[in-house]
């Protein structure tokens, strides 16, 4: 599963990872779960770490550099 989002989305991000969280709980160890963020201006390593955290233990979080 691969889901795309950023950490300062205070509405519909939150949500979405919540059924992320559940997924990933039903499959077990069948499916893999990441996340990468969209947003690296603001979302550096730490950010998304501590953000994907609060969701599942287990998830993944991805960020990365902005090049036009």
């Amino acid at each position: 599963m691969l889901y795309f989002g950023f950490t300062h989305c205070p509405d519909i991000c939150p949500d979405e990872m919540e059924k992320m969280a559940e997924v990933k709980d039903a499959l077990v160890a069948k499916a893999k779960s990441d996340s990468i963020v969209d947003d690296p201006a603001r979302d550096g390593v730490k950010e998304v770490a501590e953000y994907i955290k609060e969701f599942h233990p287990e998830m993944i979080g991805l960020t990365g550099t902005w090049r036009p």
